[in-house]
């Protein structure tokens, strides 16, 4: 019984909570977040975002656009968004796009696939490491989820 271990500090390895089925949960999950590389925002101008996954909600149309959309002030020169990534044992680049909604046409994002092309947008600037690790490689994620990436846009 000892050897199948607790569901204390289940992310954790070093634990002594580790056993057989803590170490099948971690990869159960490693397979779900390999399923497809994906990047979430984290704040906008320090001021945190929530998810907007909510299980069993139907996604439809430009739904995104009241849930995943930001209010900026005109006047501002420049946005500062925090994200991380995920869905990869090794991120090799990072960019960030970034568009008003009024600025693309309709068919342009459906809110449930990338983009069709990157008309419209514009690319914005990253500050800090542009490449990293996954939370599930062997060393961790790195950086570390506190160090998150942040981009900034020259709104214009």
């Amino acid at each position: 019984k000892k050897q199948l271990g607790t569901s204390l500090d289940v992310m954790n390895r070093a634990t002594s909570g580790n056993g057989h089925v803590s170490r099948n949960v971690r990869l159960a999950l490693l397979a779900l977040d390999l399923v497809e590389p994906y990047v979430a925002p984290v704040s906008v101008n320090d001021v945190p975002v929530s998810d907007d996954l909510v299980p069993l909600a139907p996604r439809e149309g430009r739904q995104c656009q009241a849930t995943r959309s930001f209010i900026v002030a005109q006047n501002s020169k420049k946005v500062d968004i925090s994200f991380t990534v995920g869905g990869a044992l090794t991120i090799n680049q990072t960019e960030v796009w970034y568009a008003k909604w009024t600025d693309l046409p309709m068919d342009q994002i459906d809110c449930l696939s990338q983009p069709k092309n990157l008309e419209g947008f514009t690319k914005g600037t990253i500050i800090g490491p542009t490449n990293g690790t996954g939370v599930f490689s062997a060393g961790g994620s790195l950086p570390r989820p506190k160090e998150f990436h942040h981009g900034s846009g020259a709104l214009g």
